[in-house]
């Protein structure tokens, strides 16, 4: 008995397993493509034309409920529906299977509405009508029309477009194919191309030129916009011209006389590459503040914590345990309370990391130094400008100057930024043509003064005569260290540990440790202290995890109209 009931269930369990695969099965099968894809062009003697669509779609799987074609106003007047057919038959407007659902607008949507179809063939026929698509040219009036949108996401094994025209025109030159290889054909009247084979995506259109006024004696609606708009925008110009030099270079006048305000005499040159130790007992941070002008980098903090663990202030730990995004993870420990031969801002980076508001603790993940030291950056840096000020190294006026010019630089770069796509739809209405081009100059002046603003300010000197020399010195050590990541030289073993916190700071710690890894010197620090085995990876880790904690489309096809096709 219970032998049966567990053949029962087998069985069930069996029935329900085969149901799913092949509802999966079908799933996996239901795909589309279009048997074929023919558009018939009608010219009328007055340079309009209808247009007439044929899709044979073919469905394999399903069901299949729509078709839709999206039509885009685009290069052309007026587009108007006529008729759709499915299968041959003419559709009713609205919503329901049988129905056509036409939605007026830039795209113009049809829709097709059908019984729920599967592993069938089905045909849609669609008809309207295009007025204003030829257009005057200097070869002849041009009918240039996207016949097959750019966006189908079907494959299509045929298509044949065919341009018919009044039989009393002829052609001025050979007519044109765009995108695909096909065979063209002529007749009078007529002219058709046998196209096979098109790819998902892929656009088709066609130029057929007729001799000059033979059927458009003006351009239309949209060509003569644009031309009228083309023009305005020349006659503007000058203007627009004039106005961006003008502001730009008053700012450029105003920004030069205000830095030349505030040079020092000229410093002390030092050659580059001779200064190949640090030219002072500046830590790492404070040389970045100093290089900066006043102005730290924040992966000095790094660097300045490397500096208190060579010190034996810090220890670094490897916990043994993955990180955040699966490596090594890391610890800071603080390893001495008496911080008195400190200075300030070392001082305050510790307080930050092991003394926070919730409370003291023993360790610091290298994961959370970026989000903890952020926070506290502020003050950080306000301490390191006092204490350049108290080195005689910096002036705190200068420093307030420069920071008063980045600010107008910034103000002068926002309107600009915020308001050139707004203008733009300005100057494309031609009735506003000449106030969008006169905007275009005064934004383009402002956002040349923003600039300008800018690169005078990165140049202002915030620094006494001996804070610039000494800036000078560290940028030549600065310049050696980067050197040195370079050169096919011996490196001295020593100089792994003993740069290290330098080469963090100056955001070359990765290429440092690599140089000496490419010489075959292996050595870690002796603060490192590794809790598993040691390998050559673990200094490369450490420093790859400090580092990143401080601190093709297809073309939519020339033409008018295009748009898409699909089904579902």
């Amino acid at each position: 008995m219970k032998l049966d009931w567990k053949l029962k269930w087998l069985v069930l369990v069996l029935l329900v397993a085969g149901i799913l695969a092949g509802g999966a099965e079908g799933v996996l099968a239901r795909s589309y493509s279009a048997d074929r894809f023919d558009v018939l062009v009608e010219v009328q003697p007055n340079g309009s034309f209808y247009v007439t669509e044929t899709i044979a779609f073919r469905f394999v799987g399903g069901p299949y409920t729509f078709a839709k074609r999206e039509i885009k106003l685009n290069e052309l007047d007026v587009l108007t529906f006529i008729e759709a057919q499915q299968n041959g038959m003419p559709m009713e407007a609205g919503t329901a299977a049988g129905q056509v659902e036409v939605t007026s607008g830039d795209p113009t949507i049809v829709t097709w509405h059908f019984d729920p179809v599967s592993d069938a063939v089905v045909t849609t026929t669609l008809r309207y009508f295009v007025v204003g698509n030829v257009r005057p040219t200097a070869d002849g009036d041009l009918l240039y029309w996207q016949a097959i949108p750019a966006e189908h996401e079907y494959d299509i094994e045929h298509s044949t477009i065919t341009v018919m025209y009044p039989p009393e025109l002829t052609l001025a030159g050979t007519p044109v194919l765009e995108n695909q290889s096909g065979v063209l054909s002529e007749s009078p009247g007529m002219v058709s191309w046998e196209i096979g084979g098109i790819s998902a995506d892929q656009y088709a259109s066609i130029k057929t030129a007729f001799p000059s006024g033979s059927l458009v004696s003006e351009p239309p609606q949209w060509q003569a916009k644009q031309l009228l708009v083309r023009q305005r925008m020349l006659d503007a110009l000058p203007w627009t011209i004039l106005l961006a030099l003008g502001i730009g270079g008053v700012a450029a006048l105003f920004s030069r006389l205000a830095w030349a305000g505030s040079r020092e005499p000229q410093a002390e040159k030092i050659p580059l590459g001779i200064v190949n130790r640090p030219p002072g007992d500046q830590p790492p941070a404070l040389v970045s503040a100093l290089l900066g002008g006043g102005t730290a980098g924040f992966p000095s903090t790094t660097g300045a914590l490397l500096s208190l663990a060579e010190r034996g202030y810090v220890e670094i730990r490897e916990t043994g345990k993955k990180g955040m995004f699966g490596g090594r993870d890391f610890v800071f420990v603080q390893t001495r309370q008496d911080l008195t031969e400190l200075m300030e801002h070392e001082r305050l980076i510790l307080k930050t990391l092991f003394e926070p508001a919730r409370g003291r603790r023993e360790e610091v993940r290298i994961t959370e130094l970026g989000l903890d030291l952020s926070r506290a950056w502020k003050i950080i840096s306000k301490t390191l400008v006092d204490e350049l000020t108290t080195q005689g190294l910096l002036q705190p006026e200068r420093l307030k100057q420069r920071t008063m010019m980045q600010r107008l630089g910034i103000a002068l770069l926002v309107p600009p930024f915020l308001l050139f796509w707004v203008i733009f739809l300005f100057i494309f209405n031609p009735s506003l043509t000449w106030h969008g081009m006169i905007a275009l100059g005064i934004l383009a002046g402002l956002g040349l003064a923003g600039v300008v603003v800018m690169i005078y300010s990165s140049r202002w000197n915030t620094l006494t005569a001996r804070g610039k020399t000494l800036q000078d010195r560290w940028a030549a050590f600065q310049k050696y260290l980067r050197e040195q990541t370079r050169a096919r030289e011996p490196l001295q073993p020593s100089w792994l540990e003993e740069f290290l916190a330098f080469a963090v700071t100056f955001e070359l710690g990765d290429q440092w440790v690599r140089a000496f890894d490419r010489q075959g010197v292996r050595a870690l620090p002796e603060w490192l202290k590794p809790l598993k085995a040691l390998d050559d990876s673990t200094l490369m880790n450490f420093i790859g995890t400090a580092s990143s904690t401080g601190g093709g489309s297809s073309s939519s096809g020339g033409g008018g109209g295009g748009g898409s096709s699909s089904a579902g």
